[in-house]
Order: C-alpha cells, then structure tokens, then sequence
C-alpha cells in the first residue's frame, strides 16, 4: 500500500510539473498547440496597451514573433523597452515573477522548454 501511494504521489507531482509549464497569463488568452516531454508550445494574443499579468516561466522559453511592435517589460520594479518585428525569434530565460504589454496588438507563439 505504501508503494502504491508513494507512486501516486509521483505521477500526481509530475502532472503539477507539466501543469507549471504550460504558461497562463492573466490578461492574454494562451492557446496550447502542441505538448510533448520537450516542450510546451503556446499561441499568445495581447491586446494593445494591456498588461498580459503578473506571471512566470517555469522554463526557458524561444518567442517567435508575429506581430511586432514595442513591449514594455516591468520586473523588479524597474521597466525596459524591447522592440520586435514579425518574425523576431527571441530567447527568454526562466525567470522570476513579471508583466508585459505590447503598443500595439501582439501575437506571439511561445516554446516553453521542459
């Protein structure tokens, strides 16, 4: 009975773990298109001016940009700009809690690494 328990509490921690990897945003609809042992790969819309929320990477992530524009990151309490045109591939490293938003309407696809 022990072991049978111990084995569920695995399998129960490894799904949390999958779970932590598929990214929610607040404010910014996440659409997963494709998951395996690898990867998590998301579409994200954001809303011109609108904050996607308060969120963070369980994994590194690659960004492959739609729709660019400028994004303003806010992180520690600090902000920075980034600017971005369609087709921009941008390496995102895990990281602690965060916010963005787009100047205008974005649209990214988002590859989590497990």
């Amino acid at each position: 009975m022990r072991k049978l328990a111990l084995l569920t509490l695995g399998f129960v921690g490894l799904a949390g773990v999958v779970l932590a990897l598929q990214q929610k945003y607040p404010n910014a609809p996440a659409e997963v298109v494709l998951e395996n042992d690898k990867v998590v790969v998301q579409r994200l819309i954001s809303e011109a001016g609108k904050w996607t929320g308060e969120h963070s990477h369980a994994g590194n992530q690659l960004a492959v940009v739609l729709k660019g524009g400028t994004t303003t990151f806010k992180e520690g309490g600090e902000e920075r700009e980034q600017t971005n045109k369609a087709g921009d591939v941008v390496w995102v490293d895990a990281v602690e809690a965060h916010d963005h938003k787009e100047d205008t309407d974005g649209e990214f696809i988002l590859i989590t690494i497990k």
